[in-house]
């Protein structure tokens, strides 16, 4: 299952009836602080995340350098949102919430989080989207250590829009997978770094 969320932000777009496809590129960076099985862990993942503003698919393009991997991971179980203040440029929200079960132990593995920002005018391709260039990211996780015992892991960050990068995917005419493998080949895979592979 590629996604599960609501296409409310499909409203919010300015484009024509029939657009071909657009992605646009945000850098990212976020902080994670990890507590659980006897040990407490600080990091933080680079990369991009490429939304498609048409079908609201997420990829995000995830780089731990103090580990050396990087890792593709598609967004799951998350919906968009618009949030309408008393005053100002109204907000977009993705939300995610998801439980699922651990590969290597009996443990459910749980995520939620948000990323938000003020809505702005973003060119991708041929058309004028609707959307931010800056969202703030705030998340809580809970999964196994390695030796099984839960472990509560709390993230923040942002993802900021990359002009160069979305237009030059776009004028590639890339979907959001192949503009991950653009960037992943082209900026992200260095001597001594290995592939993580999320479920």
């Amino acid at each position: 299952m590629r996604k599960a969320f609501t296409l409310s932000l499909l409203g919010l777009l300015v484009c024509a009836f029939a657009s071909p496809a657009a992605v646009i590129v945000y850098k990212q960076r976020i902080r994670f602080n990890a507590t659980g099985g006897g040990t407490a862990n600080n990091s933080v993942a680079t990369g991009y995340i490429v939304i498609d503003p048409d079908t609201a698919d997420v990829v995000s393009l995830n780089v731990l350098a103090k580990w050396k991997f990087y890792g593709v991971q598609v967004w799951q179980e998350y919906q968009w949102d618009q949030v309408r203040p008393k005053r100002g440029a109204q907000s977009t929200v993705i939300t995610q919430s998801r439980v699922y079960q651990d590969e290597h132990f009996d443990f459910q593995n749980m995520d939620c989080g948000f990323a938000k920002g003020k809505n702005s005018t973003i060119v991708a391709g041929e058309f004028a989207y609707t959307i931010p260039k800056v969202f703030t990211w705030r998340g809580n996780s809970v999964y196994p250590s390695p030796s099984g015992e839960a472990t509560f892991e709390t993230s923040a960050g942002t993802l900021v829009y990359d002009a160069k990068q979305t237009k030059i995917c776009n004028g590639f005419g890339d979907t959001v997978d192949s503009a991950i493998d653009r960037l992943k080949q082209t900026y992200v895979v260095k001597p001594g770094y290995s592939e993580r592979f999320y479920q």
